[in-house]
């Protein structure tokens, strides 16, 4: 299934794409359910496995993709108004709209890393840097530059790399290789847009300091309020 994240009438709901249009998921699967049940147990049964948030959705796992296939084939069968959308009918956001973490590899292309003089990393240590969630936009959303941050100029320039980003649908942690397919939802298309020599300079020497900030921390103070 291509799975997508839609807006249609000021609200947020999940797809699927087929020969062209865009099948609202949730909408079609209680549609399906309601020939053997009642409307509103049908309705409630369609949220619970097809909500609106994709992050929930990939949680539910199994359960929820054999429903969506089922929704999809059933709109797919036949065109009833409020199942199906021509792509020009909505407004298409990135798939996962505000993933818990964006983890991108430095280093995805070997000519860069030689462009730019620096040594490639050994494949069993990449090197990772984190984005936050709330940088990512949606296709053909126009991409806002920090004010005074021309896009090419003297001291700054911003950069960008077509890459495959690999979703997560599960929680998990110490997931043994032979197994980390199993955490995988699916897979799209990213842009990675970067601002290079932005003039910020670091207040620390620490080589490592970066690597450490990704994973666990302890909170050692209270929070005042």
């Amino acid at each position: 299934m291509r799975l997508v994240t839609f807006m249609v009438r000021g609200r947020e709901r999940i797809g699927a794409v087929h020969g062209g249009v865009v099948v609202d998921l949730r909408a079609s699967y209680a549609a399906l359910l309601e020939k053997f049940m009642g409307r509103g147990k049908a309705l409630r049964r369609a949220a619970r496995l097809i909500p609106g948030d994709m992050v929930r959705f990939l949680s539910l796992g199994k359960p929820a993709l054999e429903a969506a296939e089922e929704a999809l084939s059933y709109a797919c069968s036949r065109r009833v108004e409020g199942l199906t959308y021509e792509l020009g009918e909505v407004l298409l956001r990135a798939p996962v709209p505000r993933p818990g973490k964006i983890f991108a590899l430095a280093g995805n292309y070997a000519e860069h890393f030689k462009e730019v003089g620096m040594e490639l990393p050994e494949k069993s240590r990449p090197r990772c840097f984190v984005k936050v969630s709330s940088i990512v936009i949606g296709p053909g959303e126009p991409i806002l530059l920090p004010r005074g941050m021309p896009p090419h100029g003297k001291n700054v320039h911003v950069d960008w790399e077509a890459e495959l980003a690999v979703v997560i649908g599960r929680r998990g942690k110490y997931i043994p290789k032979e197994r980390a397919y199993d955490y995988v939802a699916g897979y799209t298309i990213m842009n990675d847009v970067s601002a290079r020599r932005t003039g910020w300079t670091r207040s620390y020497e620490v080589p490592d300091m970066e690597m450490e900030r990704f994973f666990d921390w302890f909170i050692g103070k209270n929070l005042d309020t």
